[in-house]
């Protein structure tokens, strides 16, 4: 008796597993360009621009806080811009 309930519950949970591996008639999701880490190091443009301008006003406030001034700098253009800002 034992033995029959744990092969059907063993035969359950496999058919669990097998229908939860398929893909449900749904189409494959759209190829993306490949990035490291499955993208979770990628920032859009907004996210780089909200990210550069965060941290040139806290090297700011930590500049002065020394003694120093800093004056923000505004975010890189033109071709150049990964070899400065990246």
């Amino acid at each position: 008796m034992a033995g029959t309930r744990r092969l059907t519950s063993a035969v359950l949970l496999l058919a669990l597993g097998v229908a939860g591996c398929t893909s449900a008639g749904r189409s494959p999701p759209e190829p993306t360009a490949p990035r490291p880490f499955q993208g979770v190091t990628y920032y859009g443009p907004g996210s780089r621009a909200a990210l550069h301008t965060t941290e040139e006003h806290l090297v700011a406030a930590c500049m002065r806080g020394k003694g120093f001034t800093y004056q923000p700098q505004p975010r890189p253009t033109g071709p150049n811009r990964l070899d400065t800002d990246p």
